[in-house]
């Protein structure tokens, strides 16, 4: 897991060899003529982002999540959110299993580590690392964010 805002990006290119150009999408992006919705940034399903605006929810309305295919980049446009994270899924309730069409396992609450992200700050999830985002701060509040997926 990484926290840190668009201007230290270039630190983490050397990560994966698709992170220069979820990077560079990130920070040239035109968000005000950006639409919600999934943007295709390299062929094969091998990176694209997806755009979307919500409204945090409390932490009882979220859900912890991980991936196996796909890093998660996850940066916030405009707004504020909570995420939780866990280095792992040991000892959490399986609430949906793993589905490999949209790469996604869903898993009851527990106790986890929590991060404010703000306009301009992103945070990275490798696959297994498992997260609850979109999360309210005190109360629920409009978010912007894009979600960059990577293929690991």
């Amino acid at each position: 897991m990484i926290l840190d805002t668009l201007k230290n990006a270039e630190r983490y290119k050397v990560l994966n060899p698709l992170f220069p150009i979820a990077f560079d999408f990130l920070r040239m992006a035109d968000w005000s003529k950006t639409a919600d919705g999934r943007i295709e940034l390299a062929g094969g399903n091998r990176l694209f982002a997806i755009v979307q605006s919500y409204k945090s929810r409390v932490f009882e309305a979220g859900r912890y999540e991980d991936h196996r295919k796909y890093i998660d980049i996850q940066y916030i446009i405009s707004g504020e959110e909570r995420i939780d994270y866990l280095p792992d899924a040991n000892g959490l309730s399986v609430t949906e299993p793993y589905n490999g069409d949209k790469d996604i396992a869903f898993y009851g609450c527990a106790p986890g580590t929590s991060a404010i992200l703000r306009a301009g700050s992103f945070m990275v999830f490798f696959p297994g690392e498992v997260h609850k985002p979109s999360l309210a701060l005190n109360q629920p509040s409009a978010v912007r964010k894009a979600v960059v997926k990577v293929l690991a």
